[in-house]
């Protein structure tokens, strides 16, 4: 994900108290802006949901193979089966 940051936003968000002093102690902590840290919060958040999203388009991708992958193994299980028993001396 590319954040741009020549290209801003504004944006109004109302938190609750005990989460907006906690993110001006981590501001002071980090000796930071409370918009720096929210803005790493939430492009933190958006990583993460594109990795999950990316992660069930796979698991389903996966199950959607399943029995193709399946039938594949049983025929490649078979020909190597069938070819060592040509190439197995008697």
């Amino acid at each position: 994900m590319d954040m741009k940051m020549d290209a801003r936003k504004d944006l109004h968000v109302i938190i609750p108290m005990p989460v907006h002093r906690a993110l001006e102690r981590e501001a002071r902590r980090q000796g930071a802006r409370t918009a720096q840290i929210m803005r790493k919060a939430v492009e933190e958040y958006l990583r993460r949901a594109e990795a999950e999203r990316i992660a069930e388009e796979m698991r389903e991708y996966v199950e959607r193979m399943a029995p193709q992958s399946r039938k594949l193994v049983g025929q490649t299980t078979a020909h190597a089966a069938r070819k060592l028993l040509e190439e197995t001396e008697w």
